[in-house]
């Protein structure tokens, strides 16, 4: 819809980077493999990361997001990885 997502009328948010389309071989590979041929359960040909300096930002990200058609949304710092690392 063509809306920018900023943090305060005056501060974007740090970062907005918008990944390549997921090429056609990698969504067929990845529904074999995955999702036992189901192509309904195929939602990430298209993904962004929206990066902010810390908590407050965040949650006025999450707040100006809402409304918004988002397919998925992963929150790392609810379920970090093995790892530990954490991110949303």
């Amino acid at each position: 819809d063509g809306k920018e997502v900023m943090l305060t009328p005056e501060t974007p948010y740090k970062s907005l980077t918008i990944g390549p389309l997921k090429s056609r071989e990698r969504c067929e590979e990845k529904v074999a493999n995955e999702y036992d041929g189901d192509y309904s359960r195929l939602v990430d040909m298209v993904r962004a990361s929206i990066v902010v300096a810390n908590e407050d930002q965040l949650i006025l990200v999450a707040e100006a997001l809402q409304g918004l058609d988002i397919v998925r949304l992963k929150n790392r710092f609810k379920e970090p990885l093995f790892t530990g690392y954490c991110d949303a």
